[in-house]
């Protein structure tokens, strides 16, 4: 990536960080299926809801969570391997 690629990353990410727009909503996923998608427990999607870690959309009493929110927050908390350089 390129140092103008890498900026325009950052900018994209940090302006509304967590918050898809409207032409980002893959898909809206109910907790169960959300929980299975991070590999957690509804419970702890739950409690991370509760938190504040993720954002969420309400219908109505319902709760939905985007696929968008959850790629970014698993691209957000991936931590990357070191590159081994050649010697």
């Amino acid at each position: 990536m390129s140092p103008n690629e890498i900026t325009r990353e950052r900018i994209k990410h940090s302006s509304r960080a967590g918050i898809p727009s409207a032409q980002d909503h893959r898909r809206l996923l109910t907790i169960a299926d959300a929980a299975e998608y991070l590999g957690i427990s509804a419970g702890t999607l739950r409690n991370w809801l509760s938190a504040r870690r993720l954002a969420y959309v309400k219908v109505g009493r319902l709760t939905r969570i985007s696929q968008s929110v959850l790629d970014h927050y698993i691209a957000e908390h991936t931590v990357r391997a070191f590159e081994q350089s050649e010697n």
